[in-house]
C-alpha cells in the first residue's frame, strides 16, 4: 500500500460543559410554565415546548451561563475580538414517556444549544446527523468493520444533568423516544452574534 496522508478537512464542532446553577428552582419554574401554558408543537412530539421565554425570570442565571458558555466556543473557534455572542431566545422542553424530537436544525442563528436539567434512566439520547445528507446511502453500514465519525451519518450523546452542549445551528439533530416513566426536561436556545 502506498505512503497515504488522510486529512479531516472539514469538521464539526460540537461543545459540552457543566454548567452551575439552582436545578431543584430551574425545574420548579419549567412545571410553573407548562401549568400556564399550552405551549408550541415544532419538533417535539408528544410533550411540551413552552413560548420562547421573557427575561428577567427565574432562569435569568442560567441564561448568563449560556452567554458565558457560547462565548467561551465562539472564542474557541478564534472567532473574531470584535464579536461577541448573545442570547436570541430560549424555551422549555418538558418531555414524557413516550414524547421525542424529529429531526430538524435552527437556520438564522449562530449556534444552538441544550441544558438539561432532568435525565432519568433511559430517558433517550440527543442525535447529530451528518452535514453530508447522503453519507448514509453511498457509504453504507456493511462497508466498515465499525462505525467512525468519519463513516457514522448519525453521532448520539447521553444526556446527563447540568449538561449543556453547543453545535452550530445548521447541524440537524433530535431526541430519542423517552422511555422512562418520567420526564426529561431540556431548556433550548438559540445563539446570534453581535
Amino acid at each position: 500500500m502506498p505512503d497515504m496522508n488522510i486529512e479531516n478537512i472539514f469538521t464539526v464542532p460540537v461543545a459540552s460543559t457543566d454548567l452551575e446553577f439552582d436545578l431543584e428552582k430551574a425545574k420548579n419554574y419549567c412545571y410553573e410554565m407548562k401549568s400556564q401554558s399550552n405551549g408550541r408543537t415544532l419538533s417535539n412530539r408528544k410533550g411540551f415546548q413552552s413560548n420562547d421565554l421573557q427575561f428577567p425570570n427565574p432562569l435569568s442565571d442560567i441564561a448568563q451561563n449560556v452567554c458565558n458558555a457560547s462565548q467561551s466556543y465562539f472564542e474557541h473557534l478564534n472567532g473574531s475580538k470584535i464579536h461577541r455572542t448573545f442570547l436570541d431566545n430560549m424555551w422549555i422542553n418538558i418531555s414524557p414517556k413516550g414524547a421525542y424530537n424529529t429531526i430538524h436544525g435552527h437556520p438564522n442563528c449562530f449556534m444552538s444549544g441544550v441544558l438539561y436539567l432532568k435525565t432519568p434512566e433511559n430517558c433517550g439520547k440527543i442525535w447529530f446527523v451528518h452535514p453530508s445528507e447522503v453519507l448514509e446511502y453511498d457509504w453504507k453500514s456493511h462497508y466498515w468493520k465499525e462505525y467512525s465519525s468519519h463513516t457514522s451519518a448519525f453521532f448520539y450523546h447521553k444526556v446527563f444533568e447540568k449538561r449543556c452542549y453547543l453545535f452550530p445551528s445548521w447541524l440537524k439533530h433530535g431526541v430519542e423516544e423517552n422511555n422512562s416513566e418520567e420526564d426529561r426536561i431540556s431548556i433550548s436556545f438559540n445563539i446570534r452574534i453581535e
